[in-house]
Parts: structure tokens; C-alpha cells; sequence
């Protein structure tokens, strides 16, 4: 007897980021999946699941037909797409929809330095850019370095109409997408096809562009959500009745740039739990407070700066945010002072750290309590949830001596951070001499200088010159 097997469809189903989109359209499709709060106007934007992925649709409707926009292949990325965009709804919109027809998402880091900027859209070699309204002098500022390589500019705003600009070629974004259908047939896409290309921030000599696949997005996703479920709750915690999993209950606020290292993986997470996904274009103090209360933010990402001005905010007794529950600090040490402080004015909450780079796409070191220490009082939790962790699921991570060895675990012996896991960058695009010096014996050298405790957590104590 013959019979076909389906191998595509079975042992070698491709692990792809329109896999991670369809599930919320699927499961609540008339359910609020994205709001969206215009930073400088204060309006607000709500689009059901069905809306917003009509609208990735139109999207990328619009890139493979009437932009032309080419797929890639494994090896070789498709057309890159930059972006110069805040954490709003159509940002989400090109991470789906532009990765999902094989092209690569380049989210322009538009904190770096105009010089940087243009290096990093030169070496890139993006033909389409999407810029928002709001980063439109920093464009115009710079366009003349560009206009060789970038074909067109795609204009983004909650006005409808173009601006007023010497830049040629420029289409509106909410145009482009009413003329294209709401309904695609995703093309099937190899694992292997690059999705990503997110730039360091050049603090030792040019950005460099670390490339990410579908395949490795997608386990990055599944191994920060699997993480979350082997979570352990302190003693002190629970009987402050602290300590409840949401899952697809949970509100994010996507607070971490979504063109900083992929937005600390949020964009991929949130939309596979299918969470009601909240954005506040940048972080202002005032309306991060609004929407946690309005929305009943539960879970957040910041760095350490972020929380010293919440600290310091006059007005925030003023707010309802006692529904947070979860606050993850990086990008820096988490003091202990400053972790205190906060979560005695907010009690519901916790907080706790992490580390990674943007080689690291980014996540691999989070801290988080053992089940052997849940007994513990909660000065010794504190302390230990400041560190910046322990290897999540999914990652080897080791501190070495010069000689490669693995430092004592004594939490005095200092080395250097090495990395391997699935979703770490294969190598630097277009760029060898680096590559073979960021991947060295089989690991991922990140440049940064920690120590290791007796129950292995680590503690990062020189940032990366490329995080």
C-alpha cells in the first residue's frame, strides 16, 4: 500500500510568525485586541482582533502587489522595511505584515544618532520606509543621505493627508491599505526566511545588524510564555494574596520601544496569548498612569529610569493602579532601594529583572524565585529578584574566564557572559570580521562582565557595548 505523507504539515510544519497572528483572530475575533493612545493628542484608537488583522492583511496586500515588495529565500533576506515609528497600532501592523509575505522588518532605532541612523538604513539597503508623523523632521533631516537607497516613504498618522515636505516619493499609509482587500492567502513561507533586522546601538564603532528567522522569533515566543508557567510565588506573596496568572486575562502595556529589540518580545507574545494588547505611542509619566487605570494595565516592561520617574511623579496617588501585577526592569541594574520604594506605593505589583542584548533578540537571563526558596521573607526575595537572573527555558548561558572556564559560583569570581540558544543571531549581516568575533567555540560572546551565586543566578555588572 502507497500513501502520501505530509511532512510540511507534520515533522516539518514551519515554525512562522502568521502562525502567531492568526491565533487571537481565531479564538476572539469580536474581542478588543489593540488599543492605541495618541501620546500628543490623547485620543484613543480600539480595534477588535478582526479589525486589526484586516488590516495586516490590507497591509500586506498592499507590499506584495502594488509595492512590488519581494520575498526572501533561507540565506538570503527579502526587501528590507524600515520603519521610524512609536509602539502604535500600525507599527503591530508591520511586524505581521510585512514579515508575513517573506519581506524583513527593519525597525530603525531612531534614539541612535543621525549618523547612525543613516549607516544603518545604508547598509540595510531598505527601500520603503514607514515613518510616523511625528518622526518626520528626523527624516526630512537626514533625507538627503538616503534618497539614493530609500525608493519611497510610506507616511503614518492619525490625520488623514500628507504633510507638507520636499521629499518626493511618499505615499499615506491609510491610503495604500483602503485600496488592497481585507482578506490574503499568506504565502507558505520556509522557517528559515529571515523576518528580522534589528541594529546595536554602535557604542563601539558602526551599528551592527543582527538577523533573526521566523523559526527563531517563534521559539523565542514560546519559551517566554513557557517561562511564565514555571513561575514561583513566595509564601509572603500569597498570603498578601498576591501572586494570580492571568494568562490570555492579562493587559500588557507595551511600554519597551517596539524598535528596540524586537520591544523585549511583547508583540510576539501578547499577540499569541492573545492578551488585549495596550499602546501609548512613547512613554510620558501621565500617560502611562491614564492607561494603566482606564485599560487595568496588568503587566508592563521598563528600565530603571522609567521607575525613578514614576517614583518621583506628584500626581500618582491620583490613579487607580492597583491592577498591575507584573513589572519586568531592563536595560540596567534594578536597585533594591529603588524596587522597594516603588512597590511599598504600589503594592500589588512586583518587580523583578532581566538580561539581554540585541544579539540576544533579546531575552535570555530572567530572574525569578526557585520553588526551594519560596519560604524565604521578603528582604531575601528582594534581593534575589534584583539580580539579573537565571537562564529562561530554552537557554545555555555560562560566565567564563579567559580560558573559557566557567567562574566559581561564588559571587565574587568575575567573567564574561557566553550564550547559546535557538534565537540567538547566527551572525551579523553583512559583516564576517565581526561575526567571527561575536561567535567564538561554539558561543555567543556578549562582551559582558558578571558574576554567579551559589543557586547560579547571575549578576551583570558592565553593560554590553551593544545592547
Amino acid at each position: 500500500m502507497t500513501f502520501r505523507t505530509y511532512p510540511e504539515f507534520s515533522t516539518h510544519y514551519p515554525l512562522v510568525l502568521t502562525t502567531i497572528m492568526k491565533r487571537p483572530v481565531r479564538m476572539y475575533p469580536n474581542e478588543i485586541g489593540v488599543v492605541y493612545r495618541n501620546h500628543a493628542t490623547g485620543e484613543y484608537f480600539r480595534f477588535t482582533w478582526m479589525q486589526w488583522y484586516r488590516r495586516v492583511a490590507q497591509l500586506a496586500n498592499g507590499l506584495r502587489g502594488e509595492l512590488k515588495v519581494q520575498a526572501g529565500v533561507p540565506g538570503e533576506p527579502g526587501a528590507r522595511i524600515a520603519t521610524m515609528a512609536l509602539n502604535t497600532h500600525r507599527h503591530l501592523e508591520l511586524y505581521y505584515g510585512v514579515t508575513g509575505i517573506g519581506a524583513t522588518l527593519h525597525p530603525i532605532n531612531v534614539r541612535l544618532s543621525a549618523q547612525h541612523i543613516v549607516y544603518t538604513i545604508r547598509h540595510a539597503q531598505d527601500k520603503i520606509l514607514f515613518v510616523d508623523d511625528t518622526l518626520m523632521p528626523l527624516l526630512e533631516g537626514i533625507y538627503d543621505q538616503i534618497k539614493d537607497v530609500v525608493e519611497l516613504v510610506v507616511y503614518m498618522s492619525d490625520k488623514p493627508g500628507l504633510p507638507q515636505t520636499r521629499i518626493p516619493n511618499i505615499v499615506e499609509y491609510e491610503t495604500l491599505i483602503a485600496r488592497q482587500a481585507e482578506t490574503i492567502e499568506w504565502p507558505t513561507l520556509h522557517e528559515d526566511v529571515n523576518a528580522t533586522l534589528c541594529y546595536t546601538t554602535g557604542t563601539t564603532g558602526q551599528p551592527k545588524g543582527a538577523t533573526f528567522t521566523h523559526r527563531q522569533l517563534y521559539l523565542l515566543t514560546i519559551h517566554m510564555m513557557a517561562q511564565l508557567a514555571i513561575g514561583n510565588t513566595p509564601d509572603h506573596d500569597i498570603a498578601d494574596g498576591l501572586g494570580t496568572r492571568l494568562g490570555e486575562g492579562a493587559v500588557p502595556l507595551l511600554n519597551t520601544p517596539m524598535f528596540h529589540i524586537h520591544g523585549w518580545g511583547q508583540p510576539f507574545v501578547a499577540v499569541y496569548s492573545a492578551q488585549k494588547i495596550v499602546l501609548h505611542g512613547t512613554f510620558t509619566v501621565q500617560g502611562f498612569c491614564e492607561l494603566v487605570e482606564r485599560e487595568k494595565v496588568t503587566s508592563v516592561g521598563i528600565v530603571a529610569t522609567i521607575a525613578a520617574m514614576l517614583l518621583e511623579y506628584p500626581d500618582l496617588k491620583k490613579y487607580d493602579l492597583s491592577s498591575l501585577v507584573r513589572v519586568s526592569v531592563g536595560g540596567g541594574a534594578l536597585p533594591l532601594g529603588l524596587k522597594r520604594k516603588l512597590e511599598a506605593l504600589i503594592p500589588t505589583f512586583r518587580m523583578s529583572s532581566g538580561y539581554g542584548m540585541t544579539e540576544t533578540a533579546p531575552t535570555i537571563v530572567g530572574s525569578f524565585i526557585k520553588k526551594t526558596m519560596v519560604h524565604l521573607d521578603r528582604d531575601e526575595t528582594d534581593a534575589v529578584l534584583v539580580k539579573s537572573g537565571l537562564p529562561i527555558l530554552g537557554v545555555e548561558v555560562e560566565v567564563v574566564d579567559g580560558e573559557g572556564k566557567a567562574v566559581a559560583q561564588d559571587d565574587h569570581a568575575v567573567g564574561e557572559i557566553v550564550v547559546r540558544a535557538p534565537w540567538t543571531t547566527g551572525q551579523y549581516y553583512r559583516d564576517p570580521e565581526k561575526s567571527a568575533e561575536l561567535w567564538q567555540d561554539g558561543w555567543l560572546h556578549t562582551g559582558d562582565i558578571a558574576k554567579v551565586d551559589a543557586e547560579g543566578y547571575i549578576r551583570a555588572i558592565s553593560p554590553s557595548p551593544t545592547a
